[in-house]
């Protein structure tokens, strides 16, 4: 059987076949006989006329690799005959698959780049002589030349290659251009038309400028007219219109601007046909355009350009201004978005400018966007109303979604907005919202909301000068509707101006009994407790007063049965933060009663049957009791510690979960989350529960070694670092951890990444606050260093980083302690050893960094002993790397010994030697590398 025949056997199978591991072993074999050198030759039969299209696909595709991927293959004398050949099958294709054409058509394209100019000198003039003679088949050669500048940067061109193949293109600008308007001429079809406005966009993109086209670009507009060529002239139009270079020919810009101006009866016209797409399409050009330029629009020239920019922006106005609802009714407004965010930029860059000019162009910036700016939140504001529930209930649900985003992104614009119009947007709100109130009964709820949320979209942008109308703001909100969805966005925009009301007592004690009344309302709750988290975290000092009626409150509310677990988190916050500032005498006994309200919670839970049900429960008890250690934080001078008669109990329960829940990974780690969080808490009160504390951590990292267990053990040993009457029991904690998990490690049986990363970052802690622990035990400092050494093994970027801290902190004890001195001795070159076979490629570039660390920290305290092993170690032929000669060797050796104080120069020499030992040096790739490197 011939090669053709096992191929479109083969493509059969493919195609027809169900099972998933044939397909891939035929995919394989395809893939491979692609690139083997039979398919210079069987790839033409599978063109034929009679082949079905996708064998045809496969063939025109195999050519295309063959030129891509294998060009070293094909004698010199091949490639003219080659490209003619392509040719003939382009042209047999014109009426075939388009997309066996169009692999054709990037085939010749790449075999074009690959022998221009040595072997074809005036590839695209030759091409249009080409489509000249044979009319019939312009639109095939049109194709072929858009090709040539989409695969420019697809051929593999080295860069001198690419330089002289550039010129040779550049030279060809005007054929092109002229080729490209007789196409688009009266009496061509559209099909040609299409082919022409595709081959010029890809032109544009690849270096022709917007002077080059002043001719042809009122062509363009003119196309927008036809529906057929409307999407291949917006193409175009959109590559001139978007290029960075037009800047440079401001006559040309000009011009384009202006016939942008023009589009406005056509646009008109798409909004009363009610053609969403093209108006949008239009909408994308006219504000692409203006972005790209948005220096335009600020940097004025004369009064013409000054003219010119205003009506553009007044046009882009108008699109966000756009009657009805997005995306229901229009999907403009929302694409002019990212010109008022440039606008704005380059606003603030003059006012950075103390220039004359550029005060003079701050003032016209001032006088003639400041009106379109105000107009511009006004008309957002009405647009992102919800509509009547009548007209809501017809909406999809994508549809929906895509509004409520959308109100978030008009949300971050009015924002912005705020900032050029200072008091402005809040005067606007107060005054509209304050009228509504006044008139309630004639007014539907969807307005009062909508300042509403606007009121708290730009809370972030306020200044000192507003707090007139926050004030007012805040009078108004007990005049609002008693409707939900008010009710709800009127909460959240108490929390949002949280950092407001710390300044303004006055307004705070005011507001807190609604918030508190609607701790009490089921729809209203959870809104109501998240703005109450977040008042009393930034007000807690000034609600003193009234701490104990807000914590009795609060209190009450978490047993109600309307609260949802999730729900209970942020009132736990709001407690925690509040009980800080309450009255001392009754803060132990508030803290162990809510401490024993919450644990209860979890034991409630543990009694239950193990469901998914209960599993996400006591998940969210942990999260609750966790927030309120997290948030009670009293000063560590403070006694009796208010946790501590409930700390004995919580340990009990944490025992019990993980008796129950200790193969559940995420309910281990969240326990010990809350261990954490309390034993910060207790500060040096949780020694007297120290032993029991050591015990349930040996006990359950030995049941179930897990990195959570260590991070707390971390915790523990951080905390009596400097204690020693608690130093035998947190050495007997660190001594049997160390030994239990190196001898666990050293057998395999648990070789995990993240267990190794946490043993290494809880011994390099160890090393820094507890030496005087770790290096009495002989047993434990002699197999650090080793374990160290072992643990290069592992290829993940934060073990390496890990790793490389532990043996930094390590090595900077060889100063002060003789035994961190003798392990470094006897395991310094097999350190140096692996870290140069590291940069030498066995591990992986971006993790090169920490590497360097280890060497500088050996440099600085080890400086004759690295010497003598980096001698040691290059006189070995073959180290770190094959290619490397002694010379190369010697030098790198010389920088890092001169390197002492020089860590960035030293990590770009380490960068270079590892170009160098993995083959790389001199080519683009590394040139790219180095030059980022360059500060």
């Amino acid at each position: 059987m011939s090669n053709t025949s096992k191929i479109e056997e083969a493509l059969q199978q493919l195609y027809t076949g169900n099972d998933p591991q044939t397909i891939y072993e035929l995919q394989q074999w395809l893939t491979n006989i692609q690139t083997s050198h039979d398919a210079w030759q069987f790839c033409w039969p599978l063109m034929a006329e009679d082949k079905a299209a996708p064998i045809q696909f496969f063939g025109a595709c195999t050519i295309k690799t063959k030129i891509a991927s294998c060009w070293s293959e094909l004698p010199a004398d091949q490639y003219i005959p080659l490209r003619d050949q392509i040719i003939q099958f382009i042209i047999r294709f014109t009426n075939g698959a388009p997309f066996v054409r169009c692999q054709l058509c990037s085939a010749l394209a790449i075999l074009t780049l690959r022998i221009t100019p040595s072997y074809w000198s005036q590839p695209v003039k030759e091409l249009i002589q080409f489509s000249s003679q044979q009319m019939d088949y312009q639109a095939v050669f049109i194709e072929i030349i858009s090709e040539i500048t989409d695969m420019f940067d697809k051929s593999g061109l080295v860069n001198i290659d690419r330089a002289n193949v550039r010129h040779i293109l550049e030279a060809s600008y005007s054929d092109v251009i002229a080729l490209i308007q007789s196409s688009l001429g009266v009496n061509t079809s559209n099909q040609l038309k299409i082919q022409a406005l595709k081959c010029l966009a890809s032109w544009i993109a690849f270096g022709i400028t917007i002077r080059d086209l002043d001719p042809l670009i009122p062509t363009l507009f003119d196309l927008l007219r036809d529906d057929e060529l409307f999407e291949s002239a917006i193409g175009a139009l959109m590559e001139i219109g978007t290029s960075g270079e037009s800047s440079q020919y401001p006559s040309s810009l000009f011009q384009f601007m202006k016939l942008l101006t023009k589009l406005t009866p056509l646009i008109e016209e798409t909004i009363r046909n009610e053609c969403i797409d093209e108006c949008g399409d239009i909408c994308n050009l006219v504000v692409s355009s203006a972005e790209c330029h948005s220096k335009y629009f600020t940097k004025f020239e004369n009064s013409d350009h000054r003219k010119l920019a205003n009506e553009l922006a007044s046009m882009i106005l108008n699109f966000a201004c756009i009657n009805g609802y997005y995306p229901i009714d229009e999907t403009c407004s929302r694409l002019t978005f990212e010109f008022w965010y440039s606008l704005q930029t380059e606003i603030e860059c003059l006012e950075t400018v103390n220039t004359e000019l550029s005060r003079k162009q701050l003032s016209a910036c001032y006088e003639d966007y400041k009106p379109m700016y105000i107009t511009l939140m006004k008309a957002l504001t009405f647009k992102i109303k919800y509509p009547p529930n009548d007209v809501l209930e017809t909406w999809s649900s994508d549809d929906k979604e895509q509004f409520e985003i959308y109100r978030h992104d008009v949300g971050e614009a009015i924002m912005l907005t705020n900032r050029f119009l200072q008091s402005e947007c809040l005067k606007f709100f107060y005054e509209n919202l304050s009228n509504l109130t006044s008139n309630i009964q004639s007014s539907d709820w969807q307005i009062f909301e909508v300042y509403l949320y606007l009121i708290r979209a730009i809370s972030d942008s306020i200044s000192s000068s507003d707090s007139q109308y926050i004030r007012g703001i805040f009078r108004l909100l007990p005049k609002l509707p008693t409707h939900e969805k008010i009710g709800i966005i009127a909460l959240k925009v108490i929390g949002s101006y949280c950092e407001y009301l710390k300044y303004d007592n006055e307004i705070l004690l005011a507001i807190m009994p609604r918030i508190l009344w609607s701790l009490r309302e089921p729809k209203l709750v959870y809104a109501a407790v998240v703005a109450l988290r977040d008042i009393c975290v930034d007000c807690a000092e000034e609600l003193k007063a009234s701490a104990t009626a807000i914590f009795n409150t609060c209190q009450q509310v978490l047993s109600e049965s309307y609260l949802m677990l999730n729900q209970r988190i942020p009132l736990v916050e709001s407690m925690g933060s509040i009980i800080a500032v309450m009255d001392k005498s009754t803060v132990e006994g508030i803290t162990n009663q809510i401490c024993a309200q919450l644990i209860g919670y979890v034991i409630n839970v543990i009694r239950k049957p193990e469901t998914a049900s209960s599993r996400y429960e006591i998940m969210l008890h942990l999260k609750s009791l966790k927030a309120f250690y997290l948030t009670a934080n009293f000063p560590t001078n403070f006694q009796p510690n208010p946790f501590l008669s409930s700390s004995e109990n919580a340990l009990t329960t944490f025992h019990e979960i993980l008796l129950k829940w200790n193969h559940d990974e995420q309910v281990s780690e969240a326990v010990v989350e809350c261990l954490i969080r309390m034993i910060g808490n207790l500060h040096t009160a949780a020694a007297s529960l120290l032993p029991a504390l050591v015990e349930f951590l040996l006990h359950w990292y030995k049941t179930s070694p897990r990195p959570c267990f260590l991070n707390c053990a971390k915790q523990v040993m951080m905390l009596f670092s400097g204690d020693k009457n608690a130093l035998p029991t947190v050495a007997h904690l660190y001594y049997t951890l160390t030994l239990w998990t190196l001898q666990r490690l050293e057998t395999g049986s648990n070789t995990a990444p993240d267990l190794v990363n946490a043993f290494l970052i809880f011994n390099e802690k160890a090393v820094k606050t507890n030496s005087e622990i770790v290096f009495a035990n002989s047993d434990i400092y002699n197999k650090l260093l080793p374990f160290g050494l072992a643990s290069m093994v592992f290829k993940e970027n934060y073990v390496i980083k890990s790793n490389s801290r532990f043996l930094v902190e390590f090595i900077a004890k060889v100063n002060f302690i003789e035994e961190a001195k003798k392990s470094v001795e006897l395991y310094g070159k097999l350190i140096v050893s692996k870290i140069i076979l590291g940069i030498a490629g066995e591990v992986p570039r971006v993790s090169l960094r920490p590497l360097v660390d280890v060497i500088f920290e050996l440099n600085k305290h080890c400086i004759a002993n690295l010497a003598t092993w980096m001698e040691e170690l290059f006189k070995e032929n073959a180290f770190p790397c094959a290619t490397l000669s002694q010379t190369d060797k010697q030098a790198f050796k010389n920088i890092i010994l001169r390197s002492r104080a020089r860590k960035r120069w030293l990590q770009e020499q380490v960068e270079e030697f590892a170009l160098k030992c993995r083959g790389l040096y001199g080519t683009n790739y590394a040139k790219g590398v180095q030059s980022s490197l360059i500060p």
